[in-house]
């Protein structure tokens, strides 16, 4: 939360170390689908939806446009 009490600094924040943590993953190589679902769910997913039920009612889809590229 920021001075304003808005959390877009929150969603940068969130939308940015999911990213990154989906890079992490490119680096893996020969996946099968399959399993590269589950580790995205298991590994980019929890970092990215962190706290999401405080925020995500606070702004409309525009603002969570960061969260929905990764």
């Amino acid at each position: 939360m920021d001075t304003r009490l808005k959390y877009k600094e929150h969603i940068i924040r969130a939308a940015s170390k999911g990213l990154e943590a989906a890079m992490e993953l490119r680096r893996l190589w020969g996946l099968t689908p399959a399993v590269a679902r589950q580790l995205f769910t298991s590994t980019v997913a929890p970092v990215v939806d962190y706290a999401s039920n405080v925020w995500m009612y606070a702004y409309k889809d525009k603002a969570i446009g960061p969260i929905n590229r990764v």
